[in-house]
């Protein structure tokens, strides 16, 4: 055994979606805490929500067992009213990755913008192609550090990422 994790999921929607999760990691002995998250979603849109698309996905990491002191933050956005194709497909993410002071102050390091057109996805609902475009934030100053761009994307039947070209 390397770790053990534990994860509970909560509030369900009427498509089985979790709008709550909560992990706990611990050391190989499986009662040592090595680290804990949680993620919370929020679906503001019907037919995303019935692809399992939310709109708002919070995924906060912690130092403690209890799950009380935040290290680092990840809060990915699409906007339901200008950020979805016909089909509910996401065209633009909108990624802010936080980190935590002495203070608890979220303090904003990374900025990534995902988009992929509408002609970008197969009829399954998976991305032919994106583009990420990656900014490093300091003292409120957003400076470009990289552009992906990702192709070619082959998919399992269960929707997996089985290759990708990235340029």
């Amino acid at each position: 055994l390397i770790s053990l994790a534990k994860t509970v999921y909560s509030s369900f929607d009427a498509y089985g979606n979790a709008a709550h999760q909560e992990t706990k990691v611990y050391a190989s002995d499986g009662t040592t805490f090595a680290s804990g998250s949680k993620v919370d979603r929020v679906f503001a849109n019907l037919a995303a929500e019935a692809r399992g698309i939310a709109t708002t996905v919070t995924y906060t990491r912690y130092s403690d067992s209890a799950l009380t002191v935040k290290t680092s933050q990840t809060v990915t956005v699409i906007n339901p009213s200008t950020d979805l194709d016909q089909n509910s497909n996401p065209l633009k993410q909108d990624v802010k990755i936080y980190t935590f002071d002495v203070s608890g102050n979220a303090v904003l390091t990374t900025h990534e913008v995902i988009t992929a057109a509408s002609s970008d996805y197969l009829s399954t609902g998976d991305a032919k192609a994106k583009m990420v475009l990656t900014y490093h934030v300091e003292a409120g100053v957003e400076t470009v550090t990289g552009c992906s761009v990702y192709s070619n994307i082959t998919y399992d039947a269960q929707h997996n990422v089985l290759s990708e070209e990235v340029v």
